[in-house]
């Protein structure tokens, strides 16, 4: 029982390292919060199963504050690589480098979902049945070479992210950890509103008001976990 309850301590310490380390990779700030919707009518509602957002327009990652730490992981990774992706693919004479300008959306969810699911892998998260089932609709239009390619750009992403991601775990595990954590700035609370019939607008509230929102227009209820419009991505 002792052993089983070490065990469990050193995972969390390993997670709450993990997580602390990828929002100081953010080139972003990030809002942790709920995700609420305005319908025709006016009512507003919260998106349950909506768990991040990036947003570039604003330069912020919105995260679901309902999730538990590998959710938290997991996600937090998937919208951080949507932010990071142009500096990966900077380096034209390397062959395993996509030309971001020539991906359609799909491509772009296949690749960062796919860089997730390794990534998450490489640190003892399993992540497996949210990677298949969030890539299943992207890829049913997509040849098997289409695929394929994607995964081995996927695989490239991986490999330079966890580069970054394992120096900084270095500097989390040398510094004051737990002080660090408490007096974080880059986590703010808040809550993103994505609804019918809002304009694209930052509120005037402090980002450190509980009723801190920005207005998305044109973005219905999620399709999938991950709602990303299209006006609001950066390919």
């Amino acid at each position: 029982m002792e052993s089983e309850k070490r065990a469990s301590e050193k995972r969390r310490n390993k997670y709450d390292e993990l997580l602390f380390a990828l929002t100081q990779l953010s080139p972003f700030e990030i809002v942790w919060g709920k995700f609420v919707a305005k319908d025709e009518d006016g009512r507003k509602h919260i998106l349950k199963d909506v768990r991040g957002y990036c947003d570039f327009e604003h330069q912020r990652i919105y995260l679901n504050h309902n999730m538990n730490k590998t959710e938290s992981i997991e996600v937090l990774t998937h919208e951080l690589l949507h932010s990071l992706l142009p500096s990966f693919f900077s380096d034209k004479h390397n062959s395993e480098q996509l030309d971001l300008k020539t991906l359609d959306e799909a491509d772009e969810e296949v690749l960062v979902e796919s860089a997730t699911y390794y990534i998450c892998s490489k640190y003892g998260i399993d992540t497996f049945e949210n990677f298949y089932n969030y890539i299943s609709d992207w890829t049913k239009n997509k040849s098997t070479e289409e695929q394929e390619k994607l995964f081995a750009g996927a695989k490239y992403v991986a490999r330079e992210f966890t580069k970054l991601l394992d120096n900084e775990l270095v500097h989390v595990r040398n510094c004051l950890y737990e002080e660090a954590v408490t007096s974080s700035p880059q986590l703010i609370e808040g809550h993103l509103d994505v609804g019918w019939q809002l304009s694209p607008q930052v509120s005037q509230h402090s980002p450190d008001d509980p009723d801190h929102h920005l207005g998305l227009k044109g973005c219905h209820a999620p399709l999938s976990p991950r709602v990303m419009p299209q006006e609001h991505r950066a390919l």
